[in-house]
């Protein structure tokens, strides 16, 4: 009897993995365009609290999603989209080590637009070139 559950334990896992991730949530185009509308870029806990932000969540959930590739390459050439935005959409580029990364780091267009940025509990202004040296050399 032990056996046969062992087995259906395995093959229910077996079967949830092997869904498409998309499925499990799915991004949305709400989801897109509120990235897109970043008025921040915040990697990782920030603040006097420690927390992370609404848009990094956004962003980690974007970045596992299986179109993350497209939709920030969709990002970086929106003009819609804001500095900070595009700046998240660098950094998943780079996560996901997409080859089209280097495309997003050299477009001169966001080369000189400022990003909102904070660290640790210190807000401030960064130019999007300044981000991208700091993911080539350090990640994001």
């Amino acid at each position: 009897m032990k056996y046969h559950s062992f087995n259906a334990v395995l093959f229910c896992s077996l079967l949830w993995l092997s869904l498409p991730r998309q499925s499990l949530g799915a991004i949305s185009e709400q989801d897109i365009k509120n990235l897109q509308h970043s008025t921040h870029y915040f990697r990782g806990l920030v603040g006097f609290a420690g927390d992370l932000s609404d848009q990094d969540l956004l962003f980690e959930k974007i970045l596992e999603d299986r179109d993350a590739e497209s939709i920030f390459m969709e990002t970086i050439y929106s003009k819609h989209a804001t500095p900070e935005a595009k700046a998240y959409a660098a950094c998943g580029l780079s996560k996901i080590k997409s080859r089209r990364f280097q495309e997003a780091a050299n477009n001169k267009e966001n080369s000189t637009l400022n990003v909102t940025t904070m660290n640790g509990d210190i807000l401030k202004k960064e130019k999007y070139s300044t981000i991208i040296k700091r993911i080539i050399h350090g990640g994001c």
